[in-house]
């Protein structure tokens, strides 16, 4: 929609931290999408999350200027789990979703309820396998 994301969770991982599985900072953006955060290291990398959006990430060295990140709604992908040769539903099933790079999204893990249902949600567009 172009419009402002309110509530996004921004992750940035300090890239001068990499050897020590780095240095990780959170922000939440305000009405007007923004965040601040302050770091003194010439380049970061993180991600974006905002419910209902996809994960995007974000790279950014000293000098770029402001970064603007923008996120496109996420897929959503409703399923139900059951024992193949009854029909039975399945619960407590791990579920994720894998690109053609085998990472998972951002939607990790789930499990499959009492009834076998479940949803992953703000996924990538394009190809998945689960």
């Amino acid at each position: 929609t172009g419009r402002p994301i309110k509530g996004a969770t921004v992750t940035i991982r300090v890239a001068a931290y990499e050897q020590a599985d780095g240095l990780f900072v959170q922000a939440t953006t305000d009405e007007d999408g923004r965040y601040a955060v302050w770091i003194d290291s010439s380049r970061v990398e993180g991600r974006v999350t905002a419910a209902g959006f996809a994960a995007e990430s974000l790279h950014y060295s000293r000098g770029d200027g402001e970064l603007r990140t923008v996120l496109i709604p996420g897929g959503i992908i409703d399923g139900r789990i059951v024992d193949a040769e009854t029909g039975d539903p399945v619960a407590q099933v791990a579920v994720t979703a894998a690109w053609g790079s085998d990472e998972l999204g951002e939607t990790g893990v789930n499990l499959s309820a009492m009834d076998g249902s479940f949803r992953l949600a703000g996924l990538v567009p394009g190809s998945v396998v689960l």
